[in-house]
C-alpha cells in the first residue's frame, strides 16, 4: 500500500508529466494522423520576454550523436579500456529496476514493467527521444504580479512536438491521469486521511480540446494548468488567457512572436541552423517589468554601470563538424557608459595571427586601447564614488611621477598601442615553451626612454636582480634574471618595430626577432579550418581571440602522463591501464577551440568552438 510520501509523489507525477509521459508510453504503438504543423514559435505572444528551445530536435539528436565524444566512444580501444565501467552501469540498473519493484509495485498499474525497465537505463533514452517531432520550446510570455505573492509569478508557454509519440501520449494521459487521482483518493480513503488532490477539466477553444489540472497551490497564484494536443503537438500553460491566445493564433493569426521586429533581428545574428540550441531574453522589457523590485540605489547603479543599455541577448548552440559551436549577442546600440563601455573596445584588425609561428600551441590576443580603459575606468570612479574621489584618484596618479620618473598615464599608458598578445609553441625537447608576449607601441621613443629609466632604476635599488643588454641585429635585446629566481631561463625583451616583445629565455626571443620563415599561424590550416567554423578570417576585425592548438597539448601531455598513470587510478574502477588506449585513438577526436569576439555599433558577439 501507498504511505503518505508515496501519495504525495503521484501529485509529483502529475505536474511532471510532460518530462517523462513520452517515455512511459513508449512501448505502445503509433496511430497519429497528421495534422497541420503547431508552432509555438508562431503562436507566442509577439511581446514574450524570453524564449528557449530547439526548432529541429532530431537534426540536434544527430548532430549530438556525430559529436567528437560520441565518435570517442564508438573506438573499440576506448570501449574495451572503458569496459568494467559499463559493467558497473549494469549493476546500477539492475539494481536501480530492482529497487523500484520492491519500493513502489504500484506505478505498474500504470506502467508496464517493460516500461521502466527502459527508464531506468540511460541507454534507452536516445531511442526514446528520437521518437520526438521538430520543436521544442519554452515562451516566457510575461510575469505577473500576484496579490499576496512577494515575488511575480512566471507567464509561461510550453511546447514539444511529440513526433510519433503525439497519440499514445494524449491516450495515455486521457486514460491514466483520472486514474492516478481514483487510487490516490482509494488509498487515502483506507488510510483514514483527507489530501488536496488535483482536480481534471476539459474544454473546448477553436475546435480543440483543452484539458486543465487545477490544485489549490496553483489557484492561489491565479492560475491552473492547460495542456492541449494539435495534432503530434503538445502545448501547455498556466494562466488561461494566455493559453487561450496562443491556440487560437496558431499558425494564421499576426502579433505573434514571429512579428515582433526585435526577436527576429537577434534570431537573424544568432546560429539558427537546424537543430541549433537558441535562447532569448528581451532585456529592456525584462527589467521594465522588474523595476518594482529594485531599489533606488540599485536601479542607480544599473544605469551608472551601463547595463540598461543592453536591449536583448541571444545565445545558441549548434553541433558542427566533430565539435559544437557557440555564439552569444548582446543587443547593445552605441552610446554605451560604464562598464558596458569598458567590454565594448573597438573591434580592430588583430596583428597576432600573422606574428605567431605556423604550428604554434595557442594565441590570445586582446585589442584595446590601454588609455581609453583608464579613462572609462576614472568615468565609474566618478560615478560611483563622486567628484571628491575621482579627483583625489588623479592627484596619486600625478604624484607618483614624482616617485618613478614617469607619468603612469600620460607617458606610460599613452605610449602603449591597442593590441596585446600572448603566443606559444611546445617544446620539441624539455619542457620550456617558446612563448612571447607582444605589446603594441604607439609611441615606440617615449617607451624607450621609460624602459631604460626602469632597468637604470632597478640595477641601482635592486642589487639581486641582474639586467644585462646584448647587440642583436641593431636591436638591444636585455636580459633580466634575479637571485631568487624560479625559473630555469631568464626574462628576455626588446623593442622591435613599435612592439614590446617578452620571452623566456634568449634564444626565443630571438626567434621571434629573426621573424617566420616557415609561416604564420594566420596560414595554419588547422587555424584555418577552426576559423572558418566560426565565419572569421585572419583579417576580419576582432576585440578578442583565444585559440589554442588542442591535439598537439593533448599528445604531449598524455605522452608525458601516461607512464605515472598507473599508480594514480583508483583500483575500485577496476581499470586496466595496459589496455589505455593509443594516443592517435583519442586525439584524432579533438579539435582545437577558438573563441572570437567581436564589437560593432549595434552590439557584441561572442563566437566559440569547442574542443569537442
Amino acid at each position: 500500500m501507498l504511505n503518505r510520501a508515496r501519495i504525495g509523489s503521484v501529485v509529483t507525477l502529475v505536474a511532471g508529466f510532460l518530462a517523462w509521459a513520452p517515455m512511459a508510453v513508449a512501448n505502445e504503438g503509433n496511430d497519429t494522423e497528421k495534422t497541420q504543423r503547431f508552432s509555438l514559435e508562431r503562436a507566442a505572444p509577439a511581446n514574450a520576454l524570453a524564449v528557449i528551445g530547439v526548432s529541429d530536435f532530431p537534426a540536434m539528436l544527430g548532430g549530438l550523436k556525430q559529436s567528437a565524444i560520441a565518435n570517442l566512444l564508438k573506438e573499440d580501444e576506448v570501449r574495451q579500456f572503458l569496459a568494467p565501467m559499463f559493467e558497473n552501469l549494469d549493476t546500477w540498473v539492475a539494481e536501480a529496476r530492482r529497487e523500484i519493484r520492491r519500493e513502489a509495485d504500484e506505478i505498474e498499474r500504470f506502467v508496464d514493467s517493460a516500461t521502466i525497465d527502459r527508464l531506468v537505463d540511460p541507454r534507452e533514452w536516445m531511442e526514446i527521444l528520437e521518437g520526438l517531432g521538430g520543436e521544442v520550446l519554452v515562451v516566457l510570455a510575461d510575469v505577473r504580479e500576484v496579490e499576496g505573492e512577494r515575488e511575480p509569478v512566471p507567464d509561461l508557454l510550453i511546447g514539444v512536438d511529440l513526433g510519433q509519440w503525439g497519440s499514445t501520449v494524449q491516450r495515455w494521459l486521457d486514460e491514466k491521469l483520472p486514474e492516478l487521482r481514483r487510487f490516490a483518493e482509494e488509498e487515502a480513503e483506507h488510510e483514514g486521511r483527507t489530501l488536496d488532490l488535483p482536480e481534471f477539466g476539459t474544454y473546448e477553444l477553436a475546435g480543440v480540446q483543452v484539458h486543465t489540472i487545477s490544485h489549490k497551490e496553483l489557484e492561489e497564484v491565479g492560475g491552473r494548468l492547460h495542456y492541449a494536443f494539435m495534432g503530434d503537438y503538445l502545448l501547455f500553460g498556466m494562466f488561461a488567457d494566455t493559453f487561450e491566445a496562443a491556440v487560437k493564433r496558431g499558425n494564421l493569426a499576426k502579433g505573434t512572436l514571429l512579428d515582433n521586429e526585435r526577436y527576429r533581428y537577434l534570431s537573424n545574428r544568432l546560429d539558427r541552423r537546424p537543430g541549433s540550441l537558441f535562447a532569448y531574453a528581451d532585456v529592456e522589457r525584462i527589467l521594465a517589468r522588474s523595476r518594482s523590485a529594485r531599489s533606488d540605489r540599485e536601479e542607480q547603479e544599473l544605469k551608472a554601470l551601463g547595463f540598461d543599455g543592453v536591449k536583448a541577448i541571444g545565445a545558441s548552440f549548434s553541433p558542427v563538424e566533430g565539435g559544437a559551436r557557440w555564439r552569444v549577442y548582446a543587443h547593445a546600440p552605441t552610446p554605451r557608459r560604464g562598464a558596458l563601455a569598458l567590454i565594448s573596445q573597438p573591434s580592430r584588425t588583430l596583428s597576432a595571427p600573422s606574428m605567431a609561428p605556423a604550428g604554434a600551441s595557442f594565441l590570445v590576443s586582446l585589442g584595446a586601447d590601454p588609455k581609453s580603459i583608464f579613462d572609462q575606468v576614472m568615468a565609474m570612479v566618478r560615478e560611483f564614488d563622486g567628484e571628491d574621489s575621482y579627483q583625489e584618484a588623479l592627484r596619486d596618479i600625478d604624484a607618483a611621477q614624482e616617485e618613478i620618473g614617469f607619468h603612469p598615464v600620460n607617458d606610460l599608458l599613452a605610449s602603449l598601442g591597442d593590441e596585446i598578445s600572448f603566443f606559444g609553441t611546445l617544446p620539441k625537447t624539455g619542457f620550456i615553451p617558446d612563448v612571447a608576449l607582444v605589446v603594441n607601441l604607439r609611441d615606440s621613443g617615449k617607451f624607450n626612454q621609460i624602459l631604460s629609466a626602469l632597468t637604470d632604476r632597478v640595477q641601482e635599488e635592486a642589487p639581486q636582480v641582474s639586467i644585462t643588454t646584448l647587440q642583436y641585429k641593431g636591436r638591444t635585446l636585455y636580459s633580466l634574471t634575479a637571485d631568487d629566481w624560479e625559473l630555469p631561463v631568464p626574462l628576455a625583451f626588446t623593442i622591435d618595430q613599435n612592439r614590446l616583445l617578452v620571452s623566456l629565455g634568449m634564444q626565443s626571443l630571438k626567434k621571434i626577432v629573426n621573424g617566420n620563415s616557415a609561416g604564420t599561424l594566420a596560414d595554419d590550416p588547422q587555424f584555418r579550418q577552426a576559423a572558418s567554423q566560426l565565419g572569421f578570417r585572419p583579417n576580419d576585425p576582432a576585440t578578442f581571440l583565444y585559440y589554442i592548438d588542442a591535439k598537439a597539448l593533448f599528445e604531449w601531455g598524455y605522452n608525458t602522463a601516461v607512464p605515472m598513470l598507473g599508480s594514480q587510478v583508483p583500483p575500485e574502477l577496476g581499470l586496466d591501464m595496459a589496455l589505455l588506449p593509443m594516443t592517435e585513438t583519442l586525439s584524432q577526436h579533438i579539435r582545437n577551440p577558438m573563441s572570437i569576439y567581436r564589437v560593432d555599433d549595434q552590439g557584441l558577439t561572442i563566437d566559440m568552438l569547442s574542443i569537442f
